[in-house]
Protein backbone atom coordinates (compact mmCIF):
# COMPACT_ATOMS: atom_id res chain seq x y z
CA UNK A 1 0.00 0.00 0.00
CA UNK A 2 1.57 3.27 -1.00
CA UNK A 3 -0.93 5.34 0.22
CA UNK A 4 -3.03 6.94 3.16
CA UNK A 5 -6.78 5.89 2.54
CA UNK A 6 -9.07 7.52 5.08
CA UNK A 7 -12.27 6.37 5.99
CA UNK A 8 -15.48 9.28 4.64
CA UNK A 9 -18.94 8.84 6.42
CA UNK A 10 -21.62 8.23 4.39
CA UNK A 11 -23.77 11.51 4.71
CA UNK A 12 -27.46 11.75 6.12
CA UNK A 13 -27.90 14.29 4.12
CA UNK A 14 -27.75 13.50 0.33
CA UNK A 15 -27.81 14.75 -2.32
CA UNK A 16 -30.15 14.12 -5.53
CA UNK A 17 -30.19 14.32 -8.92
CA UNK A 18 -33.29 17.21 -9.14
CA UNK A 19 -31.86 19.21 -6.47
CA UNK A 20 -30.55 22.89 -7.26
CA UNK A 21 -26.92 23.55 -6.33
CA UNK A 22 -25.35 26.45 -6.09
CA UNK A 23 -21.46 26.42 -6.00
CA UNK A 24 -19.63 29.51 -4.97
CA UNK A 25 -15.91 30.64 -3.61
CA UNK A 26 -11.80 29.29 -4.89
CA UNK A 27 -11.12 26.95 -7.65
CA UNK A 28 -12.58 23.98 -6.26
CA UNK A 29 -16.10 25.36 -6.23
CA UNK A 30 -15.53 25.53 -10.38
CA UNK A 31 -14.15 21.94 -10.09
CA UNK A 32 -17.23 20.53 -8.87
CA UNK A 33 -19.70 22.93 -10.21
CA UNK A 34 -18.20 21.68 -13.81
CA UNK A 35 -18.41 17.78 -12.71
CA UNK A 36 -21.82 18.71 -11.42
CA UNK A 37 -23.09 20.60 -14.49
CA UNK A 38 -21.25 17.45 -16.65
CA UNK A 39 -23.78 14.85 -15.18
CA UNK A 40 -26.95 16.65 -15.53
CA UNK A 41 -27.21 18.43 -12.04
CA UNK A 42 -28.99 22.01 -12.11
CA UNK A 43 -26.06 24.06 -10.24
CA UNK A 44 -24.85 27.37 -11.05
CA UNK A 45 -21.11 28.06 -9.91
CA UNK A 46 -19.21 31.22 -9.72
CA UNK A 47 -21.62 33.63 -11.10
CA UNK A 48 -19.04 36.44 -10.32
CA UNK A 49 -16.18 34.23 -11.13
CA UNK A 50 -13.58 32.29 -8.61
CA UNK A 51 -13.68 34.15 -4.82
CA UNK A 52 -11.18 33.02 -2.62
CA UNK A 53 -11.36 34.58 0.58
CA UNK A 54 -14.66 33.91 3.12
CA UNK A 55 -15.28 37.65 3.72
CA UNK A 56 -15.66 38.14 -0.15
CA UNK A 57 -17.84 35.26 -0.59
CA UNK A 58 -20.22 36.01 1.90
CA UNK A 59 -20.61 39.57 0.66
CA UNK A 60 -21.47 38.27 -2.63
CA UNK A 61 -24.08 36.00 -1.81
CA UNK A 62 -25.39 38.75 0.82
CA UNK A 63 -25.58 41.07 -2.10
CA UNK A 64 -23.67 43.39 -0.82
CA UNK A 65 -21.32 44.59 -3.12
CA UNK A 66 -19.27 47.98 -3.15
CA UNK A 67 -21.42 50.63 -5.15
CA UNK A 68 -18.44 52.31 -5.20
CA UNK A 69 -16.11 49.36 -6.24
CA UNK A 70 -15.37 49.96 -9.65
CA UNK A 71 -11.84 50.29 -11.28
CA UNK A 72 -10.56 50.63 -14.61
CA UNK A 73 -7.31 49.18 -15.59
CA UNK A 74 -5.65 49.58 -19.11
CA UNK A 75 -8.81 50.38 -20.83
CA UNK A 76 -11.13 47.55 -18.87
CA UNK A 77 -13.51 47.90 -15.93
CA UNK A 78 -13.64 45.61 -13.27
CA UNK A 79 -15.18 45.42 -9.66
CA UNK A 80 -13.17 44.68 -6.96
CA UNK A 81 -16.04 42.18 -5.42
CA UNK A 82 -15.77 40.38 -8.80
CA UNK A 83 -13.23 37.71 -10.16
CA UNK A 84 -11.47 39.73 -13.42
CA UNK A 85 -13.08 37.58 -15.84
CA UNK A 86 -16.45 39.45 -14.81
CA UNK A 87 -15.03 42.71 -16.88
CA UNK A 88 -16.86 45.21 -19.45
CA UNK A 89 -15.38 47.90 -21.59
CA UNK A 90 -17.44 50.74 -20.12
CA UNK A 91 -18.26 51.45 -16.46
CA UNK A 92 -21.78 51.03 -18.02
CA UNK A 93 -22.02 47.62 -19.62
CA UNK A 94 -20.19 46.31 -16.60
CA UNK A 95 -22.83 47.69 -13.91
CA UNK A 96 -25.47 45.92 -16.70
CA UNK A 97 -23.33 42.59 -16.70
CA UNK A 98 -22.64 42.54 -12.86
CA UNK A 99 -26.72 43.54 -12.16
CA UNK A 100 -27.20 40.24 -14.40
CA UNK A 101 -25.20 38.07 -12.79
CA UNK A 102 -26.42 38.96 -9.55
CA UNK A 103 -30.03 38.65 -9.94
CA UNK A 104 -29.52 35.19 -11.49
CA UNK A 105 -27.54 34.37 -8.14
CA UNK A 106 -30.18 35.84 -5.58
CA UNK A 107 -32.57 34.01 -7.48
CA UNK A 108 -30.92 30.56 -7.82
CA UNK A 109 -30.54 31.03 -3.68
CA UNK A 110 -33.89 31.25 -3.23
CA UNK A 111 -34.58 27.82 -5.21
CA UNK A 112 -31.37 26.00 -3.98
CA UNK A 113 -31.26 22.96 -1.95
CA UNK A 114 -27.62 23.02 -1.39
CA UNK A 115 -24.86 25.80 -1.44
CA UNK A 116 -21.35 24.76 -1.56
CA UNK A 117 -19.10 27.24 -0.34
CA UNK A 118 -15.20 26.91 -0.65
CA UNK A 119 -12.74 28.53 1.33
CA UNK A 120 -9.32 29.53 -0.49
CA UNK A 121 -7.42 31.43 2.38
CA UNK A 122 -7.62 33.20 5.19
CA UNK A 123 -5.34 36.23 3.44
CA UNK A 124 -7.60 39.24 2.46
CA UNK A 125 -6.77 42.78 0.78
CA UNK A 126 -8.12 46.13 2.11
CA UNK A 127 -8.11 49.26 0.28
CA UNK A 128 -5.95 52.08 2.04
CA UNK A 129 -8.42 54.60 0.21
CA UNK A 130 -11.74 53.33 1.61
CA UNK A 131 -11.24 50.31 4.11
CA UNK A 132 -13.09 48.26 1.68
CA UNK A 133 -11.70 44.48 1.48
CA UNK A 134 -11.65 43.24 -2.20
CA UNK A 135 -12.35 39.99 -3.85
CA UNK A 136 -9.38 40.86 -6.52
CA UNK A 137 -6.98 43.57 -6.51
CA UNK A 138 -6.84 43.63 -10.61
CA UNK A 139 -3.73 44.30 -10.80
CA UNK A 140 -3.79 47.72 -8.99
CA UNK A 141 -0.23 48.43 -6.92
CA UNK A 142 -0.25 46.21 -3.86
CA UNK A 143 1.24 49.47 -2.31
CA UNK A 144 -2.25 50.62 -2.08
CA UNK A 145 -4.04 47.74 -0.08
CA UNK A 146 -3.03 46.17 3.08
CA UNK A 147 -2.62 42.51 3.61
CA UNK A 148 -4.54 41.20 6.85
CA UNK A 149 -5.08 37.33 7.83
CA UNK A 150 -8.73 37.27 8.33
CA UNK A 151 -9.22 35.40 12.56
CA UNK A 152 -11.76 32.45 12.72
CA UNK A 153 -14.31 34.28 15.00
CA UNK A 154 -14.13 36.81 12.57
CA UNK A 155 -15.22 33.93 9.55
CA UNK A 156 -17.55 32.29 11.93
CA UNK A 157 -19.73 35.56 12.83
CA UNK A 158 -20.10 36.85 8.89
CA UNK A 159 -21.00 33.32 7.83
CA UNK A 160 -23.80 33.25 10.52
CA UNK A 161 -24.89 37.06 9.33
CA UNK A 162 -25.02 35.87 5.61
CA UNK A 163 -27.13 32.17 6.93
CA UNK A 164 -29.12 34.79 8.68
CA UNK A 165 -30.04 36.66 5.03
CA UNK A 166 -29.82 33.53 2.93
CA UNK A 167 -32.35 31.57 5.16
CA UNK A 168 -34.73 34.27 5.84
CA UNK A 169 -36.09 33.28 2.65
CA UNK A 170 -34.60 30.10 1.52
CA UNK A 171 -35.15 28.52 5.84
CA UNK A 172 -33.82 24.79 4.18
CA UNK A 173 -31.19 25.67 2.47
CA UNK A 174 -28.36 22.68 3.43
CA UNK A 175 -24.80 24.39 3.33
CA UNK A 176 -21.37 22.18 2.43
CA UNK A 177 -18.53 23.48 3.47
CA UNK A 178 -15.00 22.88 2.30
CA UNK A 179 -11.33 24.26 1.96
CA UNK A 180 -9.70 24.42 -1.21
CA UNK A 181 -6.54 21.94 -1.67
CA UNK A 182 -4.64 24.43 -4.11
CA UNK A 183 -1.45 26.48 -2.01
CA UNK A 184 -1.80 30.30 -2.43
CA UNK A 185 2.41 29.68 -2.58
CA UNK A 186 2.32 33.72 -3.73
CA UNK A 187 1.72 34.10 0.27
CA UNK A 188 4.84 31.85 0.91
CA UNK A 189 4.29 28.29 1.89
CA UNK A 190 4.51 28.78 6.08
CA UNK A 191 1.76 31.67 5.73
CA UNK A 192 -0.70 29.45 3.78
CA UNK A 193 -0.31 26.70 5.94
CA UNK A 194 -1.24 29.71 8.75
CA UNK A 195 -4.24 30.61 5.84
CA UNK A 196 -5.63 26.83 5.41
CA UNK A 197 -5.24 26.39 9.63
CA UNK A 198 -7.34 29.79 10.13
CA UNK A 199 -9.77 27.89 7.45
CA UNK A 200 -10.36 24.75 9.02
CA UNK A 201 -10.70 26.53 12.77
CA UNK A 202 -13.00 28.57 11.46
CA UNK A 203 -15.26 25.54 9.19
CA UNK A 204 -14.82 23.32 12.48
CA UNK A 205 -16.69 26.00 14.37
CA UNK A 206 -19.06 26.71 11.87
CA UNK A 207 -20.28 22.75 11.85
CA UNK A 208 -20.37 22.77 15.67
CA UNK A 209 -22.99 25.38 15.38
CA UNK A 210 -25.06 25.06 12.37
CA UNK A 211 -26.74 21.61 12.17
CA UNK A 212 -27.49 22.56 8.78
CA UNK A 213 -24.27 22.75 7.73
CA UNK A 214 -21.77 19.94 6.50
CA UNK A 215 -17.95 19.33 5.48
CA UNK A 216 -16.51 17.82 2.63
CA UNK A 217 -12.37 16.97 3.13
CA UNK A 218 -11.13 17.91 -0.61
CA UNK A 219 -8.13 19.58 1.20
CA UNK A 220 -7.72 16.31 2.89
CA UNK A 221 -8.13 13.60 0.11
CA UNK A 222 -5.56 15.63 -1.67
CA UNK A 223 -3.12 16.19 0.84
CA UNK A 224 -3.03 13.10 2.35
CA UNK A 225 -4.64 10.60 0.21
CA UNK A 226 -3.11 12.09 -2.81
CA UNK A 227 -0.21 13.15 -1.69
CA UNK A 228 2.48 12.69 -4.75
CA UNK A 229 3.27 15.49 -7.14
CA UNK A 230 1.91 13.18 -9.82
CA UNK A 231 -1.58 14.33 -9.14
CA UNK A 232 -0.97 18.00 -9.61
CA UNK A 233 -0.50 19.69 -12.73
CA UNK A 234 2.09 21.43 -14.31
CA UNK A 235 2.18 24.42 -11.83
CA UNK A 236 2.59 22.24 -8.82
CA UNK A 237 0.01 24.05 -7.25
CA UNK A 238 -3.33 23.05 -8.96
CA UNK A 239 -4.94 19.24 -8.71
CA UNK A 240 -4.37 17.61 -11.68
CA UNK A 241 -7.24 16.47 -13.64
CA UNK A 242 -6.69 12.71 -12.35
CA UNK A 243 -6.68 14.35 -8.86
CA UNK A 244 -9.97 16.14 -9.72
CA UNK A 245 -11.73 13.65 -11.35
CA UNK A 246 -10.62 11.35 -8.36
CA UNK A 247 -11.58 13.85 -5.64
CA UNK A 248 -15.57 13.99 -7.68
CA UNK A 249 -15.85 10.41 -7.14
CA UNK A 250 -14.79 10.28 -3.55
CA UNK A 251 -17.97 13.31 -3.53
CA UNK A 252 -19.87 11.26 -5.39
CA UNK A 253 -19.81 8.20 -2.70
CA UNK A 254 -20.08 10.42 0.13
CA UNK A 255 -23.21 12.54 -0.99
CA UNK A 256 -25.01 11.20 -3.63
CA UNK A 257 -28.31 9.39 -2.83
CA UNK A 258 -28.58 5.62 -4.10
CA UNK A 259 -31.08 6.99 -7.18
CA UNK A 260 -28.67 9.55 -8.41
CA UNK A 261 -25.52 7.34 -8.25
CA UNK A 262 -27.33 4.42 -10.48
CA UNK A 263 -28.18 7.59 -12.74
CA UNK A 264 -24.31 8.78 -12.85
CA UNK A 265 -23.46 4.98 -13.86
CA UNK A 266 -25.44 4.95 -16.78
CA UNK A 267 -24.50 8.76 -17.81
CA UNK A 268 -20.80 7.76 -17.17
CA UNK A 269 -21.41 4.99 -20.26
CA UNK A 270 -23.25 7.39 -22.27
CA UNK A 271 -21.08 10.54 -22.05
CA UNK A 272 -18.30 7.75 -23.32
CA UNK A 273 -20.02 6.83 -26.42
CA UNK A 274 -20.89 10.49 -27.18
CA UNK A 275 -17.14 11.13 -27.19
CA UNK A 276 -16.43 8.56 -29.96
CA UNK A 277 -15.31 9.40 -33.41
CA UNK A 278 -15.27 6.70 -36.06
CA UNK A 279 -12.71 6.61 -38.45
CA UNK A 280 -15.88 6.38 -41.14
CA UNK A 281 -19.04 7.95 -39.43
CA UNK A 282 -21.41 7.34 -42.28
CA UNK A 283 -20.67 3.30 -42.15
CA UNK A 284 -23.43 1.30 -41.64
CA UNK A 285 -21.95 0.12 -38.04
CA UNK A 286 -21.46 3.48 -36.69
CA UNK A 287 -24.81 4.12 -37.68
CA UNK A 288 -26.34 1.66 -35.80
CA UNK A 289 -24.07 2.61 -32.79
CA UNK A 290 -25.38 6.25 -33.08
CA UNK A 291 -29.37 5.07 -33.37
CA UNK A 292 -28.64 2.74 -30.34
CA UNK A 293 -27.19 5.67 -28.31
CA UNK A 294 -30.12 7.98 -29.04
CA UNK A 295 -32.40 4.88 -27.83
CA UNK A 296 -30.39 4.74 -24.84
CA UNK A 297 -30.85 8.30 -24.17
CA UNK A 298 -34.45 8.53 -24.47
CA UNK A 299 -35.10 5.69 -22.19
CA UNK A 300 -33.16 7.99 -18.95
CA UNK A 301 -36.07 7.69 -16.52
CA UNK A 302 -34.48 10.75 -15.07
CA UNK A 303 -36.50 14.05 -16.40
CA UNK A 304 -33.12 15.61 -17.41
CA UNK A 305 -32.36 17.71 -20.22
CA UNK A 306 -30.81 15.35 -23.34
CA UNK A 307 -31.99 17.67 -26.01
CA UNK A 308 -28.48 18.59 -26.73
CA UNK A 309 -27.19 15.35 -27.17
CA UNK A 310 -30.16 14.00 -29.12
CA UNK A 311 -29.01 17.15 -31.65
CA UNK A 312 -25.81 16.20 -31.85
CA UNK A 313 -27.04 12.38 -32.51
CA UNK A 314 -29.17 13.81 -35.17
CA UNK A 315 -26.61 15.76 -37.04
CA UNK A 316 -24.43 12.34 -37.24
CA UNK A 317 -27.15 10.14 -38.22
CA UNK A 318 -28.26 9.86 -42.39
CA UNK A 319 -31.47 11.09 -43.35
CA UNK A 320 -31.42 9.30 -46.52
Amino acid sequence: MFNLKFDIPKSKSLINLKDKVVSVGSCFSDNIGQKLAENKFQVLSNPLGTIFNPYSIFKVLKNELDPNGVVENQGVFFHYDAHGEVSALSKGELAELINEQTEILQNSLKEAHWLIITFGTGFVYAHKGTSSIVANCHKVPQSQFDKVLLRPGEIVEHYHACMKTLRSVNPGLRVLLTVSPVRHTKDGLHENNVSKGILHHATSEILKQDPQALYFPSYEIQMDELRDYRFYSKDLIHPSQEAVDYIWSRFCETYMDMDTLAFLKDWNKIKISLQHRPFQPKSSRHQGFLRKLKRDIENLKHGIDVSEELAEIDGQLNTK
